[in-house]
């Protein structure tokens, strides 16, 4: 997810400020709007992944409960067994 974040948000910036600059009336206020308008997007795009994992993990609890949820919950930590290190 934070590639995806990253690029939305490097596309963002430069996109829009390029757009938003480039408008007689806002000129360098472009660069504040651009800032608060990347800020929404990447808040956005945060918001669909999460709810992505929320949706798979519920249609997966369907099936198995235990295992769903345990790695659920290691995806989303990032977190690895302990018996993976010993």
């Amino acid at each position: 997810m934070p590639l995806v974040n990253g690029m939305a948000e490097v596309i963002c910036r430069i996109g829009l400020s390029l757009i938003l600059t480039r408008i007689a009336f806002i000129g360098y206020w472009g660069i504040w709007y651009t800032t608060a308008a990347t800020w929404f997007v990447t808040a956005m795009v945060s918001l669909y992944k999460i709810q992505g994992w929320k949706m798979e993990a519920s249609f997966n609890c369907k099936i198995d409960f235990h295992n769903c949820c345990t790695d659920w919950v290691r995806q989303f930590f990032l977190v690895e067994t302990v018996s993976h290190y010993i």
